[in-house]
């Protein structure tokens, strides 16, 4: 889905920022309704985030690339601006779904050589991990960790 923010910033911790930062998250969204293409410029005047400069675009979002919090409050979410703000561990945000494009599952023979190639690619890399522990155990490396530990058997 394709998301644009505004973040209001506060501490998780601070109860009086987070209800002064709810109220004017509540005030931009009054401005939005009235005004709906001042989004960008509201996001350059209020919000925390860097991309501000990019008019509050978060770009196209899937699963696990934001905090679970505010993810699973916008996952439902229909297109357009969302009348209510978004509390995360961050702040408020002010919310529009811009676009939603639902994936389909792919047959495992669309997938099988992404799959085979990133399977590979796991296994090389802790084989090399495991390659550059023993030697560094082998050559008595001293002053920085190698994660080699004192075990003779690799993870």
């Amino acid at each position: 889905m394709a998301v644009r923010h505004i973040l209001i910033a506060s501490a998780p911790d601070d109860i009086e920022a987070r209800d002064q930062g709810r109220e004017e998250a509540e005030n931009i969204i009054k401005c939005l309704k009235e005004q709906p293409h001042d989004f960008s410029a509201l996001a350059l005047s209020y919000s925390a985030c860097e991309s501000k400069h990019q008019g509050g675009q978060l770009g196209q979002i899937s699963k696990g690339q934001t905090v679970a919090e505010f993810e699973r409050q916008i996952k439902d979410l229909p297109i357009g601006l969302h009348l209510t703000p978004i509390e995360s561990r961050y702040g408020w945000h002010v919310v529009s779904i811009d676009d939603r494009v639902e994936g389909d599952q792919l047959p495992y023979e669309a997938v099988k050589t992404h799959i085979h190639q990133m399977l590979h690619e796991s296994v090389t890399r802790r084989c090399l991990k495991q390659y550059i522990q023993v030697l560094a155990t082998e050559a008595n490396v001293v002053g920085i960790d190698m994660g080699q530990g004192e075990s003779p058997l690799m993870q």
